[in-house]
């Protein structure tokens, strides 16, 4: 029930055991370990030392303790625990025979701690179900903006609600707002004490129906807390998809990506002020621009038919040194 606990902690140790116990069972030809937990990193690498003929390929879809949504007053206090939990990743990451990371920043990130040999970074995919659906949004009087995803405490709603407010000075705005969370009645109340234009779609799992919202939508926003570590988010997908304008302040990947396609805003480059103008500025014909360019991401990176083709060659050259 909480970000950092003894049972959590516990249950890693647990599962990663089990997993070993598995293993030694099954005695496969490749394991891939997607993780955290970090156990699992440590047991896996206990088992390739016992087999080194398997094949390891580790999976990092996230950094932990890095990305915890700690305090730095909490982080301060606990950093010895959170130093060894670290350790368990690092110190056994080599053991692999490749690392897949989900972002170049948390390449970047393990690098400079340990050992990292046969690395990739590979991008989480969405297959482009609804492609003939994408057409660049007609905008009349008014800009649509999305949000997608949890709305949890590392979400930052503030952000969010001032920029919607500041558009609203100089443009009409509607938001469409797709997820839950335990910061999503906040949300709506700041909505509401800043009388923003939104419509609550609540979780939806239907990819049509998310799609069908979406495409309303000519803006999107990808916004975390700062003190969240990652390069690349699951939401950033859908907004590629659908041809989104980001309003940005995720680091690294994201950055990049923005910068080279032209295709949103990165908050932490330009400021809010200045992202605001320039939202408020665009003209018809930029927004149809940014928008093409924005899916154009979703094309060229994130696009299934890619990922899985960059998954298998590298599968197969890792595979290839038996």
């Amino acid at each position: 029930s909480s970000n950092l606990s003894f049972q959590r902690v516990y249950s890693h140790y647990c599962f990663a055991r089990s997993v070993f116990n598995r293993v030694r069972e099954l005695r496969p030809d490749l394991i891939y370990g997607s993780t955290p937990p970090n156990f699992l990193v440590k047991y896996l690498a206990k088992y390739k030392k016992r087999f080194p003929r398997t094949k390891l390929i580790y999976e990092i879809g996230d950094l932990w303790p890095e990305t915890l949504p700690l305090s730095d007053k909490i982080k301060k206090l606990a950093a010895p625990a959170l130093g060894v939990w670290r350790r368990l990743r690092d110190n056994y990451i080599d053991k692999g025979d490749g690392l897949i990371c989900e972002c170049q920043l948390f390449r970047d990130v393990i690098g400079k701690h340990a050992k990292i040999r046969n690395s990739q970074t590979i991008y989480l995919c969405k297959e482009d179900q609804w492609s003939d659906a994408f057409t660049p949004k007609e905008v009349e009087d008014i800009l649509n903006f999305a949000y997608v995803g949890s709305i949890n405490n590392i979400i930052d709603i503030d952000l969010i609600v001032n920029f919607l407010s500041a558009v609203k000075q100089k443009r009409k705005v509607h938001f469409d707002i797709i997820g839950g969370g335990e910061n999503a009645e906040s949300l709506i109340q700041l909505c509401d004490k800043a009388n923003i234009d939104y419509q609550d779609h609540g979780i939806i799992y239907d990819e049509k129906a998310k799609c069908d919202i979406l495409g309303k939508c000519q803006f999107a926003f990808n916004i975390m807390k700062t003190s969240v570590v990652v390069g690349a988010t699951m939401k950033s997908l859908e907004y590629f998809h659908s041809g989104l304008i980001l309003i940005n302040n995720i680091t690294s990947d994201t950055v990049e990506i923005i910068d080279r396609y032209d295709c949103g805003y990165n908050l932490q480059s330009i400021g809010v002020e200045e992202a605001v103008k320039r939202v408020v500025d665009l003209t018809k014909e930029e927004i149809y621009k940014k928008q093409k360019a924005s899916r154009q991401v979703f094309t060229d990176l994130f696009d299934e038919r890619v990922i899985t083709n960059q998954f298998t060659q590298y599968i197969e050259k890792i595979c290839a040194k038996f």
